[in-house]
């Protein structure tokens, strides 16, 4: 029987000298500041796109950048650092019984990769549901009227001589058909309604959400609302143009994208 004894020394794992190290201090340095940097500016974007439209970007744009750097993240870990790992946990200094019998660098690494794309997608989700949430007011009506919004709301003033009269004990007729269309720029939605006096129409606008109220069409009051719409829009820009026969409700774009429908989806990119 033949016993070898695990020696690890210079011989089995050569060290670089001291100029090779101090090189790679460089570079290391140099490579940290600069993923810092490109990091800030990549997290800064959303913020400035939200004050400045010259930052905005497409959406496939956006996803687009995001794939690339998480492509540079998994080439990194991948291609740079779990070959160390292959070559550390394959030390003869380690126990046979314990790391030798399977390869626990590419193990760990596909379980991390995972979790990381697992935490990913449930801080996004998380995310959504909270930001959708705080903008869906509450539309639910019943005998008694309307119930009061859950968040303060955004009166947009429409250019009258008077407001619409406000009474909490007011019923309203939902309009849930209209046409609409749309440019790089607005939605326009098409209300067939006579009778409807600019006086006495009530707006509210937020970024994913409209309400428009008409008081008074014919003894009746009607309702157009959207609780979650496809996108953002510009709250200011908004406006409410009465026809002859018909209502204009205009919503500005907050992101010139193309709506592919007037309601919010949860499956889309």
């Amino acid at each position: 029987m033949v016993f070898e004894d695990c020696t690890c020394d210079d011989e089995l794992f050569p060290r670089h000298d001291a100029t090779n190290r101090t090189k790679a201090l460089k570079q290391k340095l140099v490579a940290t500041a600069s993923i810092l940097m490109a990091s800030a500016l990549g997290v800064s974007l959303p913020i400035l796109s939200k004050k400045n439209p010259t930052f905005r970007l497409k959406n496939y744009v956006f996803f687009l950048i995001k794939a690339f750097a998480v492509g540079v993240i998994l080439a990194t870990a991948f291609v740079h650092i779990l070959p160390d790992g292959y070559e550390s946990l394959s030390s003869p200094c380690l126990s046979e019984k314990s790391w030798g019998i399977f390869s626990f660098s590419g193990f760990l690494a596909m379980v991390l990769a995972i979790a990381t794309m697992m935490i990913d997608t449930f801080a996004m989700s998380f995310y959504k549901k909270s930001h959708f949430n705080k903008a869906l007011p509450t539309l639910k009506e019943d005998e008694n009227g309307p119930s009061p919004p859950a968040v303060p709301q955004v009166l947009v003033p429409i250019a009258t001589s008077a407001k619409a009269p406000v009474n909490p004990a007011l019923s309203y007729v939902t309009l849930a058909s209209f046409s609409w269309d749309q440019d790089n720029d607005k939605v326009k939605i098409y209300v067939s309604l006579e009778g409807v006096e600019q006086e006495k129409i009530q707006a509210y606008f937020k970024p994913l959400l409209f309400d428009v109220k008409f008081h008074e069409v014919k003894g009746r009051n009607y309702r157009c609302a959207i609780p979650k719409l496809n996108k953002e829009i510009e709250l200011e820009k908004c406006k409410v143009i009465v026809k002859p026969t018909r209502v204009i409700i205009t919503l500005f774009k907050a992101s010139k994208d193309k709506w592919s429908d007037m309601h919010y989806s949860e499956d889309k990119v």
